[in-house]
């Protein structure tokens, strides 16, 4: 019976987490037709910061993370919103590796 490694699948969570993150605020910055500059203001942080968010190379801390979404928005929808997208993402590479495993089993 072949199954994923463990680390592989691990990985492919975080990649998943980071890639929540990253969508979320490129569709932000997208639906309220800012620039990068704009954004990375909004933000108070520079535009390498904002770069590394967008492509899913910073990994925030919940605080962190919260303390962005509400400064974007007032609110904590987005943060909210993030946490959603990270545990549907997470729980499609459990399903992945689930029917990966299944079908090696017959």
């Amino acid at each position: 019976m072949k199954s994923i490694d463990e680390n592989s699948i691990n990985v492919m969570k975080k990649v998943e987490m980071l890639y929540s993150i990253s969508e979320n605020f490129v569709k932000y910055k997208k639906l309220n037709s800012l620039t990068k500059d704009d954004m990375a203001k909004k933000l108070n942080i520079d535009y390498n910061m904002l770069e590394k968010i967008e492509s899913g190379k910073y990994n925030p801390t919940f605080k962190k993370l919260f303390d962005l979404t509400y400064q974007l928005t007032g609110n904590s929808k987005m943060f909210i919103n993030i946490l959603e997208s990270m545990i549907y993402n997470i729980k499609l590479v459990d399903e992945v590796k689930e029917n990966f495993e299944n079908k090696n089993i017959n």
